[in-house]
């Protein structure tokens, strides 16, 4: 059976939100005062969860634990959405209920309880118009829910709607570049006319602060990858110069050969999980060669039967020179070509002396 593929936008989601720097830019994004954040602590990534069985359009929330300063825990919760979901503050109660009893399984002695904070990061493309606080699922008179009101369960979901905040705004947001800049990507791909590349240079400062981060170059690779994953026939090129604008030459060619390393490697990885049946060299060469083509028509327009002959037929050592070569190929020739074999020397008699 074909293993399913992570959805790109929870792909990044999770590359970028999963560190804990990044993941606090959202509590503020959300509305939580910086005070409050502050004192939250030091989050710390949760080794599994009990959250997100049987859910649908998520891919894995993500979990974090803290201690506060002073006294308590907390965990937190982060849930990416794509759409609006109906009883969202019911369904976060669960998940809440969930790590609780888990937290209370680990810890049987303990009279007390840690805090659970759910949070949901929107990318749909119209706003959140969903209830936010379990109060308003409540089938009540108004007279009756403000004397039961104390009583009763209470969630005010903490919620970053990315379709009602602006791009100025994002940029913005007190936290480190590369949230600000996965923030911005994700509001962009949620809009089907937007150009995507326009995240590039309408963050150019914090694109420039990502590239000199170590690691910053792979952290912009992701961003780019995620952009010819979700805009279909987007030009790898025009990707490049986009970059070069505000990075300069030598990095943006450091960043999309880091890119489409990755894409080779995932269609390696990918091709590994079908062709399990058929053999690990097998099914490595079908990724390599499924990415590979993508390239190719993403640099030099739709290949001819004569060099999708070529690609089938090659093995995965070759394929990967290829690959290295699309980025600087000027023609599709030029990527079959090595140097030595260009233009091969006219063999001649030796002149008599």
């Amino acid at each position: 059976m074909r293993r399913r593929s992570p959805n790109p936008h929870d792909r990044l989601f999770k590359a970028v939100f999963s560190v804990p720097a990044n993941a606090r830019a959202l509590l503020l994004g959300a509305g939580l005062p910086a005070g409050v954040v502050e004192g939250l602590g030091r989050l710390r990534p949760a080794p599994g969860s009990a959250v997100g069985h049987g859910l649908t359009e998520v891919h894995r929330d993500l979990v974090f634990s803290s201690r506060l300063r002073g006294r308590g825990s907390l965990r937190l919760l982060i849930e990416h959405q794509r759409r609006e979901q109906a009883r969202m503050p019911l369904r976060a109660l669960r998940y809440a209920a969930r790590e609780l009893e888990a937290w209370q399984r680990r810890h049987p002695r303990s009279r007390r309880l840690p805090a659970v904070l759910p949070l949901v990061l929107h990318q749909g493309r119209r706003p959140w118009r969903g209830e936010r606080r379990l109060s308003d699922l409540l089938d009540l008179p108004p007279d009756l829910r403000r004397g039961l009101g104390p009583h009763l369960p209470a969630l005010d979901l903490p919620l970053l709607d990315l379709a009602t905040t602006t791009l100025a705004a994002l940029q913005r947001l007190p936290g480190p570049p590369l949230a600000r800049l996965a923030l911005a990507a994700l509001k962009l791909a949620a809009e089907p006319r937007a150009d995507l590349l326009d995240v590039f240079e309408r963050g150019a400062a914090d694109v420039r602060a990502v590239a000199r981060d170590p690691g910053g170059h792979d952290a912009l690779g992701e961003v780019v990858r995620y952009a010819l994953s979700v805009r279909r026939g987007l030009d790898l090129e025009a990707v490049g110069e986009r970059l070069e604008r505000v990075l300069g030459r030598r990095a943006r060619e450091v960043v999309m050969g880091s890119t489409a390393q990755k894409l080779i490697d995932e269609g390696r990885a990918e091709g590994l999980a079908e062709g399990r049946t058929e053999g690990r060299a097998e099914g490595n060469a079908e990724g390599a060669r499924r990415v590979l083509e993508r390239l190719l028509r993403t640099r030099f327009g739709e290949l001819s039967p004569a060099t999708r002959r070529r690609l089938q037929a090659a093995d995965p050592s070759r394929l990967e020179a290829w690959a290295e070569r699309v980025l600087t190929a000027e023609r599709l020739e030029d990527v079959f070509t090595t140097a030595g074999s260009a233009r091969p020397k006219r063999r001649g008699r030796r002149k008599a002396r």
